[in-house]
């Protein structure tokens, strides 16, 4: 009989800590899946309640990736970081983790440690082209081309049609003027996406320092027209035609582009330009005083002693280079 008792309150015992790892397992599945439902519906605050309960039960890798993709998705890169850390512990054998924690540090620009990621990544798969392309474009930032364009070229070998490599690698080929190498990997973009906003801008651009003005306006015109509202073309369109002498039709370019949306700092500031070279210094004040109401910080880059009153304009030296 006492055989009996011990055996029946041990098998209770057991069967307790059997129901409450059932229901540590529900708990845990019914705040992943919400918080990953209320992610979807923009309920940012209840998804992270819910992925850090969540991960006090269980250090769950998707989970994590969630909540460190939450905390990047609102620029809280600490957190998403300290998750991503977290994330690497669970799973050392995949490089996920690190090529995140590169992305994070590449967009902070802080490019060493980006590179450094990015390597560890590599050191886990040689091969990965994500992870490649990170490595690329930190060393373009940090100055060191070459490795640059190795790592770059090896990501484009490692995945077929990789459209982001190949920008990457034309943008620092033109940083080291080796503009045909660079229109080559832009045409190859645009053989695989023809409307490439990136591809068409730097094919512009390509174009513009050629010297061939006629085909870098036409560029940038099909790039509106794939994109009206990309303002940059506007700006840098009325560049080119300012620099080409024909600054009323930079005005009416930017008059365009301003139409569209008048809260761009941007438009006001090249429009001024574009009116200073016809002599309409009161229009070129209103524009400039108009960008910088939007935009106060760009006064630093134009002048120190700027204090966006019309009766000092004519005594800021090289305002519109």
């Amino acid at each position: 009989m006492i055989n009996y008792l011990k055996k029946l309150f041990s098998a209770g015992g057991h069967d307790g800590a059997d129901e409450a790892k059932r229901q540590e397992e529900r708990d845990f599945d019914l705040l992943k899946y919400d918080g990953i439902r209320a992610m979807r519906m923009g309920k940012t605050d209840y998804a992270e309640r819910c992925f850090t309960r969540a991960i006090g039960l269980r250090r769950d890798p998707e989970t994590l990736r969630h909540l460190a993709a939450l905390y990047i998705g609102l620029g809280r890169y600490d957190e998403a970081l300290d998750t991503l850390g977290t994330l690497a512990e669970a799973e050392p054998g995949k490089p996920d983790a690190h090529i995140s924690m590169s992305g994070v540090h590449f967009t902070r620009g802080d490019y060493a440690t980006a590179r450094d990621e990015a390597g560890k990544a590599l050191g886990i798969e040689a091969g990965n082209a994500e992870a490649l392309l990170l490595a690329g474009k930190a060393d373009a930032r940090l100055g060191n081309m070459l490795e640059a364009i190795v790592s770059l070229t090896k990501a484009i070998e490692a995945r077929e049609g990789y459209v982001d490599a190949l920008l990457a690698r034309a943008e620092t080929l033109t940083s080291m003027r080796q503009a045909a190498e660079a229109m080559a990997d832009v045409e190859r973009v645009l053989s695989i996406d023809d409307s490439n906003e990136a591809a068409l801008s730097l094919k512009a651009s390509l174009q513009a320092l050629e010297g061939d003005t006629d085909a870098a306006l036409a560029t940038y015109d099909r790039l509106l027209e794939a994109n009206p509202f990309n303002f940059d073309a506007y700006a840098a369109k009325a560049g080119i035609l300012m620099a080409a002498g024909q600054a009323q039709q930079a005005i009416a370019t930017l008059d365009e582009a301003i139409e569209l949306s008048d809260s761009v700092p941007q438009l006001y500031r090249e429009r001024g330009r574009a009116k200073m070279m016809l002599g309409d210094k009161e229009g070129a004040t209103a524009d400039l005083k108009k960008s910088l109401e939007m935009r106060p910080e760009d006064a630093e880059t134009i002048n120190g002693q700027f204090t966006n009153r019309a009766a000092e304009f004519d005594n800021i030296t090289g305002i519109f280079k």
